[in-house]
């Protein structure tokens, strides 16, 4: 029993033994995670996409006065370097000349339409006072007839019709008065018979020639009376009328005429000037056929917008032998050789750290181990899009670095914050008060008791790592998550 009994001893004993360790293991793995808050250094950049862009960038742009028509003879290449005032783009002239001379003749007979014109002008200006004034003598003739028609002339004509009916039956009553006397005059002589016959058939016929123009006479009286003279009034009254109304008219319409051949005149002119003005703008269009570069440099096609060539490949279709361009586009750019800056979009997320003033480096895409020193020179105080500003990067480089063209791409990376011995702290270990999120705080770990509570100030975040500007010291550790 004893021996028995000395075995459970040793046996407890064993157990005890090698549970102190597991227990021990237990509590350790219980412990909440801790980081101990020591100095590293800590870095932070902002990488940006940008482009190198040239200083100096003269546009090739067609600013016709009229001519829209510009078809591609032929075209210098891209990436010719070219002196100023070199041909760098040719176009064809056929339809243009043919449009200048058209353009000549319309210029020559508008001079001869002009003339005549100011010609015809003249004799109106001659003309229309003295069409007036006889205008105005027809009708105050008219006037003056129609009143001596009513005042004198009518009852002139009526006497006269009536004096002319008397004298007619005075004239018959002569003749038979005559008649009477011969026939009674020959019954007392003793002349012959057939004399007698003779005398007396004469008399008898002149005094019926005499009756019949009696008769008409009388007609003609009641007719000149009844109708004739009637008309004759009315005649004038229209004949004054029609005086009058052909005064009003020219009253009206000659000076009218007149001014219209002005019109007429200064249209002429007009039209004189604007021949002028399209014969020389043709002319001055003719000299865009050959176009030369405007400076110095390397030739692009299209235009720079930012740092990059969005219609290089469009134009450079357009500039082959056969194609067309259109008015005031930009068909080539002459920049001036070497990249000067870089330009980059900065997300309005990034705008507090890329100020003017900040530095860091650009890698060139081509060249990624090359490093060139770099400032930020101007950043746009608007943005270009929704959230992202423009900036300008000044930068270093030596001739011997590397070969840069406008166009290339390069990243900047702009240094934020670089200490050699900052104290850091996890991100997850940082936490934030419900109430005001601008306030933040960590649990520091003690060797007894619950963990602490601090406040503490943190500054920039690279990746997982969060810089701590005050409130935790070197050598102090943290739990990397809320305790339980």
């Amino acid at each position: 029993m004893l021996r028995l009994s000395v075995l459970w001893s040793m046996f407890g004993l064993s157990w005890l033994i090698a549970a102190a360790p597991v227990a021990a293991q237990e509590e350790d793995e219980a412990a909440p995670p801790t980081h101990t808050i020591e100095p590293e250094p800590f870095k932070v950049e902002v990488s940006l996409s940008g482009t190198f862009e040239a200083e100096q960038m003269s546009e090739v742009i067609l600013r016709p006065e009229v001519w829209s028509s510009f078809v591609v003879e032929k075209a210098v290449p891209q990436g010719a370097q070219v002196k100023q005032g070199d041909p760098i783009l040719w176009f064809e002239t056929e339809k243009i000349d043919d449009a200048i001379t058209s353009a000549e003749f319309a210029l020559e007979l508008g001079a001869l339409n002009l003339q005549q014109a100011e010609l015809e002008l003249a004799g109106l200006e001659a003309s229309v006072p003295l069409d007036l004034k006889e205008a105005e003598r027809r009708k105050q003739a008219a006037e003056d007839d129609y009143a001596y028609f009513v005042e004198i002339g009518a009852k002139r004509s009526r006497e006269a019709i009536e004096n002319s009916l008397k004298a007619s039956e005075y004239s018959l009553e002569y003749a038979l008065e005559e008649l009477n006397q011969l026939e009674q005059m020959y019954k007392e002589d003793d002349l012959t018979e057939e004399t007698e016959e003779i005398i007396l058939k004469r008399a008898r016929r002149d005094a019926e020639q005499t009756e019949f123009f009696t008769e008409g006479a009388r007609l003609r009286y009641e007719r000149q009376i009844k109708e004739e003279l009637p008309r004759e009034e009315e005649r004038q009254k229209d004949a004054l009328e029609r005086a009058t109304i052909a005064y009003a008219r020219a009253k009206e319409t000659l000076p009218r005429s007149l001014e219209e051949k002005r019109i007429e005149l200064e249209k002429l002119r007009h039209a004189r000037q604007e021949a002028e003005e399209n014969f020389e703008q043709l002319q001055a269009d003719r000299e865009l056929m050959v176009v030369e570069a405007p400076a110095d440099g390397i030739v692009y096609y299209g235009h720079c917008d930012r740092g990059s060539w969005p219609v290089s490949a469009t134009i450079a279709k357009q500039l082959r032998t056969g194609g067309s361009v259109s008015a005031n586009q930009v068909v080539m750019t002459i920049v001036t050789p070497g990249p000067a800056f870089v330009r980059v979009n900065i997300p309005e997320a990034q705008l507090r750290h890329v100020q003017p003033g900040a530095t860091g480096v650009v890698v060139p895409t081509a060249f990624p181990d090359v490093r060139l020193p770099a400032v930020v020179k101007d950043v746009e105080s608007i943005p270009i899009s929704d959230g992202t500003f423009d900036g300008r990067i000044e930068f270093e480089m030596d001739r011997g670095d590397v070969q840069l063209v406008p166009g290339m791409n390069c990243t900047v990376r702009i240094t934020v914050v670089n200490k050699p011995d900052a104290l850091t702290a996890p991100k997850t270990a940082v936490f934030t008060e419900e109430l005001d999120d601008s306030q933040k705080y960590v649990y520091v770990a003690v060797e007894e008791g619950e963990p602490e509570k601090r406040s503490v100030a943190v500054g920039e975040t690279s990746g997982e790592e969060v810089e701590i500007l005050s409130g935790l010291e070197a050598g102090e550790k943290i739990l990397l998550k809320k305790p339980e």
